[in-house]
């Protein structure tokens, strides 16, 4: 009996310690040597440190014009202005929301690089801020009891009732806010997330008893943003969009938690076991057309080299035919692989989750990949090995060199730097050295994968432009000047040289 109430008390304990470490956390997060500053609009305290305080302005804005809007559309202001923090501590793209103990929320000012979903934007601030604001609203909007009792017990995480939805819900319904099909932009409308679900109906939809559950297998994490968006589609074209907001109103008076079905069958007539099964005849009728026009072009496939699974890649390759690659399967470490000519498979390290690299015959691999620097800071650097995968040695410290790629003679580096808002080029030596900076951009230009030509001296690459979106450059690195090769309303990413440079391949 006193074993079991310690084990009691000890839970007690560290639910309590969770919640009170959510502002703690907070306030532990970002380094404290920096100089902070705080803006004040009519909704918002804006936090940020010493260089952002453009960046600053002109989130501030944007935030009371994003509160306007969906406040109107939630029906619900909160009683207290909300907390964002800008930073530019970390080298990877990303917020975070929550309304205990307040309204508080993080943006990580660094935007996408890579083909990771997040990258279809028109402005990464305004995708990122609105996705988490919409959790705030969401997540903050109490009605009924709930409301009243705030009044009495303050803010207790049994009186926000949207907190306690399943994630598919709540996350699901942000990437719905921040989809504008009008304008091109968010995942809700992506052709990557409409391959993504084709290729769950193929596997085998997925029951919600599954989708209420964290899952480890594919597409894990990324289920809850997946199944969500495409269920707040399934409501709207079902019920029509007003529906939406009625049931997270209804849900907001919910005194006891978890009664899903209850507030299902009030909004919509119907308990969420028939509604999941209505979604997926919805999915399948909206996604055949393309199935069908698919088969009728005839499918193409390649030679599969591995059977890892999940985020395996990115990759290099040598003129010889050995492959290197980074494995990450969901249950070993991050690991750089190398396949020889005849098919072998073998590890030559283990690296951090979401390295990248470039190989060359005679250099070896280059590296780069996120490291923890200083108080809080996570930035990229730079790594050489051997291609037998020996002597794995950090070359730069604290560089934040997000893309960097070997010249073809294998004796000079070319490294993307990111910072507060601004792109750089960087001509490194062999071992990391900076030699001279070939460009830098306007705020907000982004460099993706980028390759150098084997032939001519130029680079090529995938290129974020705020007035243009996504498009494939070219950079003379005698004129030092950009030039258009691919202009349009796709998505481009990994551009890379054949082996003899006479084509080029990437995805779009």
């Amino acid at each position: 009996m006193l074993c079991w109430g310690i084990k009691k008390l000890r839970l007690v304990i560290v639910g309590l310690l969770a919640l009170i470490n959510t502002g703690l956390y907070a306030a532990t997060l970002h380094n404290p040597s920096y100089d902070w500053f705080t803006m004040q609009s009519e909704n918002f305290y804006l936090h940020y440190h010493e260089g952002l305080e453009e960046i600053a302005r002109d989130t501030l804005s944007l935030a009371e014009k994003v509160h306007k809007r969906l406040s109107k559309r939630l029906d619900w202001d909160p009683v207290e202005r909300s907390n964002v923090v800008l930073t530019d501590e970390y080298d990877f793209s990303n917020g975070f929301a929550t309304p205990i103990p307040n309204n508080f929320t993080t943006i990580f000012i660094t935007p996408p690089d890579d083909l990771i979903s997040l990258e279809d934007h028109a402005g990464w601030i305004e995708t990122v801020f609105t996705h988490e604001y919409v959790h705030i609203l969401h997540l903050d909007k109490a009605e009924g009891a709930p409301s009243s009792l705030r009044n009495i017990f303050g803010r207790n995480f049994l009186l926000f009732p949207n907190m306690l939805q399943p994630r598919w819900f709540i996350e699901g319904y942000a990437t719905y806010i921040e989809t504008d099909r009008q304008r091109g932009i968010g995942r809700g409308q992506s052709s990557l997330y409409e391959a993504m679900m084709r290729a769950e109906i193929l596997g085998g939809f997925k029951p919600i008893r599954q989708v209420n559950q964290p899952l480890a297998s594919w597409p894990s994490g990324t289920a809850a943003y997946l199944y969500g968006v495409y269920w707040f589609e399934f409501i709207e074209q079902t019920y029509g969009r007003g529906m939406i907001e009625k049931g997270i109103a209804e849900y907001s008076g919910n005194l006891l938690p978890f009664f899903i079905n209850t507030n299902a069958s009030l909004t919509y007539g119907k308990q969420h076991d028939e509604l999941w099964n209505d979604f997926e005849k919805y999915l399948n009728r909206k996604f055949q057309p393309q199935f069908d026009q698919i088969k009728k072009r005839g499918l193409v496939e390649g030679n599969r080299l591995t059977h890892e699974g999940y985020y395996t890649g990115p990759l290099s390759s040598l003129p010889t035919g050995e492959v290197y690659y980074i494995s990450n399967n969901g249950e070993r470490r991050t690991a750089l692989m190398k396949i020889d000519r005849d098919k072998n498979i073998e590890h030559l390290a283990d690296v951090h989750f979401g390295a990248r690299l470039d190989v060359h015959p005679q250099a070896g691999v280059l590296l780069s990949q996120m490291e923890s620097c200083g108080a809080g800071q996570v930035y990229t650097d730079l790594y050489r090995l051997d291609l037998d995968g020996d002597d794995l040695e950090r070359i730069t410290e604290c560089a934040r060199y997000r893309n960097a790629i070997w010249s073809p003679d294998g004796k000079q580096i070319m490294a993307v730097k990111y910072e507060k808002g601004i792109t750089e080029l960087h001509l490194l030596d062999e071992w990391g050295k900076l030699q001279r900076i070939l460009w830098q951009g306007k705020k907000w230009d982004v460099i993706a994968g980028l390759d150098w030509s084997p032939k001519k001296n130029e680079i090529i690459a995938a290129v974020y432009r705020q007035q243009g979106g996504w498009n494939l450059e070219r950079f003379d690195l005698d004129s030092r000047k950009w030039q258009y090769i691919l202009k349009d309303s796709a998505i481009v990413g990994h551009p890379q040289y054949t082996h003899d440079g006479r084509y080029l391949l990437f995805t779009s």
